[in-house]
């Protein structure tokens, strides 16, 4: 039986230029799709990805379910900035700098992350946040 991890990434993200919105649910759906294989998970719900319109929560919200947990996002596409908040839990172990680089192709100006450890008892093995030029 693989050894289970119990890791959870959290991801804050800005941008300059619009992320994801209204008429980018299939991007995203497609997104989450490639980062599940990336960190060498399987899809057993297909990610879903919808628009809200809900006044000061405009923006998509997609979610996907692993074998090992799940994957969720949310844009917010009326704030300034615009942000978008991703994690990823898993009981596999994966690279968090996967995850990172596959945020990244939606171009955020500024990133930052922790990385949480909740095999026994909750704890942060990796924090960080840069700006992107």
């Amino acid at each position: 039986m693989q050894e289970l991890k119990h890791k959870h990434i959290l991801v804050n993200a800005e941008f300059l230029e619009k992320p994801p919105t209204v008429g980018d649910e299939e991007l995203v759906e497609n997104w989450m799709r490639r980062l599940v294989q990336a960190v060498n998970m399987k899809i057993v719900i297909e990610p879903r990805a919808h628009y809200v319109t809900k006044e000061g929560n405009e923006g998509i919200t997609a979610c996907t379910c692993i074998e090992t947990s799940h994957a969720a996002m949310h844009v917010w596409d009326k704030t300034t900035p615009t942000m978008l908040r991703f994690d990823l839990y898993s009981c596999a172990d994966f690279n968090p700098n996967t995850v990172i680089e596959m945020i990244k192709e939606f171009q955020p100006k500024k990133i930052n992350y922790t990385v949480i450890d909740r095999d026994h008892e909750i704890h942060t093995t990796e924090r960080a946040a840069f700006t992107i030029l």
